[in-house]
């Protein structure tokens, strides 16, 4: 896990702001998501092995609205675009932000 997403995840709790995670993930993957060091800074975790829907469907982001009481207009949808998600969460009137922190510094980053 890199060292600044919790503080990150700390800050944006302490202003206020809800936080959603949507992940495409099988049964072992969403139980190591639910025991994470992460898991208490999400306010909704729609994981795909627990809703039987999958990113980019709509209804996953969909649903992650309605349980954070927001709208669409109202999120920002970060990800690193694997699954088409940008283009879905896009789609579904959400702004987007493609997450690319985890690469290392180089001219081939995905720009999307």
């Amino acid at each position: 896990m890199h060292e600044e997403i919790i503080p990150m995840l700390q800050a944006l709790k302490e202003k206020g702001y809800r936080i959603g995670l949507i992940s495409n993930c099988f049964s072992e993957e969403a139980q190591v998501i639910r025991e994470s060091p992460l898991a208490p800074y999400f306010d909704v975790m729609c994981l795909s092995y627990e809703m039987g829907m999958r990113k980019p469907e709509t209804e996953i982001y969909a649903e992650c609205v309605r349980c954070l009481g927001v709208k669409p207009d109202e999120c920002l949808y970060v990800g690193d675009g694997g699954s088409s998600e940008l283009e879905a969460a896009r789609g579904f009137g959400m702004k987007t932000l493609q997450a690319c922190w985890y690469l290392s510094r180089r001219e081939d980053w995905p720009a999307k």
